[in-house]
């Protein structure tokens, strides 16, 4: 992994392509959470929940999927910015991937959830008694 971050990382953007499928509009491609981490901005031909987290964040920008014309739009978008830019958006993307989509993001929402479910417990087996 650390191979293809290198790699991620020398890029001006990333794409992520899924053909025109609606299980597709509920599901986060893989490839996602490592592009938010390289801090690069990605174009997202994907729609639904994927999309919805790029235009959140800022982190790139969306075309739909299996529309040539749309995807060719998004490139130049992207490349039509300042470097400056770019890097924002990158960082921007980033900043989301530490804050909701990364392993330890993961665990300190499971650790609270499970935290709750605990003291709701006990404070239930309290007043049961």
């Amino acid at each position: 992994m650390s191979q293809v971050a290198a790699y991620l990382a020398t890029a001006d953007a990333l794409l992520v392509h899924l053909r025109r499928d609606p299980l597709f509009e509920v599901t986060i491609p893989s490839k996602t959470q490592a592009y938010r981490a390289a801090g690069r901005p990605i174009i997202m031909a994907v729609p639904g929940d994927a999309a919805r987290i790029i235009d959140y964040s800022g982190g790139g920008v969306t075309a739909s999927p299996e529309d040539p014309e749309s995807l060719v739009h998004a490139v130049r978008t992207i490349m039509s910015m300042d470097p400056a830019e770019r890097l924002d958006m990158g960082r921007r993307g980033r900043a989301l991937y530490k804050s909701q989509l990364s392993m330890k993001a993961g665990i300190d929402s499971f650790s609270i959830l499970f935290r709750s479910l605990t003291s709701a417990n006990e404070s239930g087996s309290r007043g049961a008694r």
